[in-house]
């Protein structure tokens, strides 16, 4: 059994019941980073293909070990350090899925990795996984992208910031973002960088 961290062909990942195997050729060139591959990130990746190649992030040894025979290349950020393995990952990143929530402190991954995505080599595009919390109350009416956000408590109050600052830097980067709300397993709206022109499913 390979030691935890000691693998020969990704530094840092965590395998520990195999080491890590070059990949063989795929279909597609994208390299995909989950932050957080959750169920709905895992099932995205799933319908998409299930092929690509995906690294990950967890919180905990814990949860680490859990999914180290998994197909992801797992490694631990637990959103208030930097993630000790997930640089090389992050800069060699063309798709970065983000599914880590806030919290008072704004963006774990703005916070502290910031710096590893602007040093990213050849990045294509960003998802952000939000809520229809941003929106607040409805009262049960329908509402669709074009509605105004009227966050009524903390958490989404923190949805609606981080989303701002998601945009903000897929702006300066030049980079495609796309926000999906979520309510919770059921896809409701994304939309790009530029408001002006909602996509729909």
């Amino acid at each position: 059994m390979p030691p935890r961290g000691g693998c020969s062909k990704v530094p840092g990942c965590v395998h520990a019941q195999r080491p890590c195997r070059p990949a063989r050729a795929r279909r597609s060139s994208a390299r995909p980073r989950v932050l957080a591959p959750g169920p709905s990130a895992r099932a995205i990746h799933q319908s998409i293909d299930g092929a690509i190649p995906i690294a990950g992030t967890v919180r905990t040894e814990e949860k680490a070990e859990e999914l180290a025979d998994s197909a992801y290349r797992i490694h631990v950020f637990d959103g208030e350090s930097p993630g000790p393995t997930l640089e090389e990952d992050l800069r060699h990143a063309t798709h970065v899925v983000l599914s880590i929530p806030p919290d008072e402190h704004g963006d774990p991954v703005l916070a502290q990795h910031r710096d590893t995505l602007d040093r990213a080599e050849r990045p294509q595009w960003i998802g952000y996984y939000s809520t229809v919390g941003v929106y607040g109350n409805f009262d049960g009416a329908w509402i669709d992208e074009s509605a105004d956000t009227n966050p009524i408590n903390r958490r989404s109050r923190q949805r609606v910031e981080t989303e701002a600052a998601w945009r903000a830097y897929a702006a300066a980067r030049g980079l495609p973002l796309l926000v999906l709300r979520l309510a919770g397993k059921t896809l409701v709206v994304f939309y790009d960088n530029d408001q002006s022109d909602p996509k729909k499913p």
